[in-house]
């Protein structure tokens, strides 16, 4: 699993592999985990992939308000659904989304920056799904 994500204040995180010890939370089975803790975040990432699409269940708190930038990597279709607490996205070429608690959203794009506000002492639970072209032309021919 390849996971960039630069916060405001504090840089490119690290991630190290695996579910941090004593971990509590569901368990997404058969999943790749990374996590990063620093003074700024504590987030743990699983993901499952196969060749056409992902599935990401991520956990996330941050102790001050920041700004995350990342990237979505592959053109296709992305479904983000918050279970928890609820965020504001801008993603270039889409726009600014506010996405909150119990809501999802989808689009298709191609590769592009985004970013995502996280605000002070929330914690986050999220689903992401990617769907390839591929895949996509699979289900709907």
């Amino acid at each position: 699993m390849s996971i960039a994500l630069t916060l405001s204040h504090e840089g490119p995180l690290e991630f190290q592999p695996g579910l941090p010890t004593g971990y509590a939370s569901p368990v997404l089975r058969g999943a790749t985990a990374v996590s990063a803790k620093t003074a700024l975040a504590d987030i743990v990432i699983q993901e499952l992939a196969g060749e056409d699409y992902s599935i990401r269940f991520s956990i996330s708190q941050f102790f001050r308000k920041v700004t995350g930038s990342g990237h979505l990597p592959a053109r296709g279709l992305y479904s983000y659904f918050m279970l928890k607490n609820g965020l504001r996205k801008e993603i270039d070429g889409i726009g600014r989304l506010h996405l909150r608690h119990d809501q999802y959203c989808c689009f298709y794009t191609e590769p592009t920056a985004c970013r995502t506000i996280f605000e002070k002492n929330q914690e986050y639970h999220a689903i992401g799904i990617f769907y390839s072209p591929q895949l996509l032309s699979e289900l709907l021919p």
